[in-house]
């Protein structure tokens, strides 16, 4: 230990001016290395965003919504942006390594690890299932973020992040699901291109059938051509069929045209505008 100290002792000012001749050297592009990589990660993001926005408009943007294309071009902007930071902060990192070891060619320490990443990746098959099953998700276009989606027969909810190795999504409680691409093997999307409001109301079966049906229609044009319901509405709600009938209830299907998402909420305002209406004319529901 007292050899330690006084060799310590006399090196001291050789191990300082060498600590700040590395500082001098090194230190300020470091610094200036990990601020440039910040700013080309942000703005790149920020870029690809904009261009992928542009290329999903202009190439649906007669097929398709707005609403549809916002989703498009956030969950593809989203993708396009991770890989991009991911790829920015690597080379980021073997510039910073290759200044710190200035002997050491991290890039071709890189290019060889590759053979290990192979291995590596035939012995994690589930990761890389999982990695492609996302990206086929993405590029078939089978759910966006934002859509309301049922994974699988018993997730639903609505997509809050869709990744290359899972699904996010969050029910009506409030309750987050965490499901692996490779998982997913059934997906219904109730929210893609148009949607349809569907219920089924049941009268009595003395009431006048054909007088609530003339009702059911009246309603449903009424409420399509109101303002604040005629830019959600893509066809009015109608009685479709008159579907069954069980001891004293007759039931009716009603059906109509939405935009994506409001499906929920034109059926709850048809249902409250249908109990008063019916109810004037002394229809039983």
């Amino acid at each position: 230990m007292t050899n330690f100290t006084n060799w310590l002792t006399e090196n001291f000012t050789y191990i300082t001016n060498g600590i700040a001749d590395w500082f001098s050297d090194h230190f300020l592009n470091i610094i200036i290395t990990i601020i440039i990589g910040i700013l080309i990660a942000k703005i790149g993001a920020k870029i690809l965003h904009v261009i992928v926005h542009l290329f999903v408009r202009a190439a649906h943007s007669h097929d398709w919504s707005k609403k549809d294309i916002h989703k498009r071009s956030c969950t593809l902007s989203a993708l396009a942006a991770a890989i991009w930071k991911c790829l920015v902060i690597v080379i980021t990192l073997i510039t910073v390594s290759e200044s710190i070891f200035p002997a050491v060619s991290f890039s071709a320490l890189v290019a060889s690890l590759g053979v290990v990443g192979v291995a590596i990746g035939f012995g994690s098959q589930t990761l890389v299932r999982d990695f492609l099953s996302g990206i086929f998700i993405i590029t078939e276009n089978q759910y966006r973020v934002g859509d309301i989606i049922e994974l699988n027969g018993n997730s639903t909810g609505k997509v809050e992040r869709l990744g290359a190795r899972s699904t996010t999504i969050r029910d009506l409680e409030g309750n987050i699901h965490f499901v692996p691409n490779g998982a997913i093997n059934r997906v219904i999307n109730k929210t893609m291109g148009y949607s349809n409001c569907h219920f089924d109301i049941r009268i009595s079966y003395d009431s006048d059938i054909k007088e609530a049906m003339k009702i059911i229609n009246r309603v449903g044009q009424k409420l399509a051509k109101d303002p604040e319901w005629e830019k959600k509405i893509t066809d009015p709600p109608r009685v479709e069929r008159v579907s069954d009938f069980t001891g004293p209830n007759v039931t009716i299907s009603i059906i109509g045209g939405t935009v994506p998402s409001e499906q929920w909420n034109v059926a709850s305002e048809m249902r409250i505008r249908l109990i008063s209406e019916l109810k004037k004319h002394e229809i039983k529901v």
